[in-house]
């Protein structure tokens, strides 16, 4: 191969790989390739259980993970997802009418409640 013809292939490898990284940037939100932003992943608490070990739970998209933290391992104990977790909340109070208050929204879940959802859930395995 002489000088030229290598000049050129990579000349076109490069057009094709520039190419290629333009139509993921334009076109890669519309396939869902896009990477993950912050708001996506949550920690809505962690429980030190000792030097360098925790629990924690974890919130990503629509799923809560109870995490076991330690120095050299992060394990998965259970996940849950927000139907699950919906399903744990008590109804909303009623008043002495019969009808619900006007302000009944319900605060989210705690900590303490996710984990004592999380030890029904091993009981009855």
């Amino acid at each position: 191969m002489d000088l030229v013809t290598v000049i050129g292939t990579m000349l076109l490898l490069v057009g094709l790989l520039v190419l290629g990284l333009y139509l993921l940037k334009r076109l890669g939100p519309k396939a869902g390739l896009t990477s993950l932003s912050r708001g996506e992943l949550k920690l809505e608490g962690q429980l030190p259980l000792g030097p360098k070990r925790s629990v924690a739970v974890v919130r990503f998209l629509n799923k809560r993970m109870v995490l076991g933290v330690t120095e050299a391992h992060i394990t998965l104990l259970t996940e849950l997802d927000d139907s699950h977790a919906a399903s744990d909340t008590p109804p909303p109070a009623k008043s002495k009418g019969g009808q619900e208050p006007k302000a009944s929204r319900q605060p989210e879940k705690g900590f303490q409640q996710v984990l004592d959802a999380f030890d029904d859930d091993r009981g009855s395995s």
